[in-house]
């Protein structure tokens, strides 16, 4: 039985924190896992510009079909992600990224942030 998409009964995690490869920790100690990485290009005049986007999501179990980006890929990600707005993370290497969704589906809750 597929659950149903729906907003958040949480607020959004102010601070997220890198404890493990691809696992950060909120404020509240709840764990959010890096489900995907995305990345995605763009020519505009003559330049190419490439789009980040982070999937993560929080709950009481992980789904066991989620298959974590490559350890390479993870890299590049902030130790640290700090709300700045309430559509704007600001991260440990000076990255913006917005928030492009959070839902809930079950027990879990799921992030998008892209890097801008």
């Amino acid at each position: 039985m597929a659950h149903a998409l729906s907003s958040p009964q949480e607020s959004l995690p102010h601070i997220l924190t890198l404890r493990t490869h691809g696992i950060y920790e909120d404020e509240h100690h709840r764990l959010w896992v890096v489900l995907d990485l995305q990345a995605s290009h763009l020519s505009f005049s003559n330049r190419l510009l490439i789009y980040l986007t982070v999937y993560l999501q929080q709950g009481v179990a992980f789904p066991l079909e989620s298959t974590p980006p490559s350890p390479m890929n993870l890299n590049g990600l902030p130790r640290r992600w700090t709300l700045r707005t309430m559509g704007t993370y600001e991260g440990t290497d000076n990255t913006f990224w917005r928030l492009l969704g959070h839902s809930q589906v079950g027990f879990a809750q799921q992030l998008i942030l892209m890097l801008i």
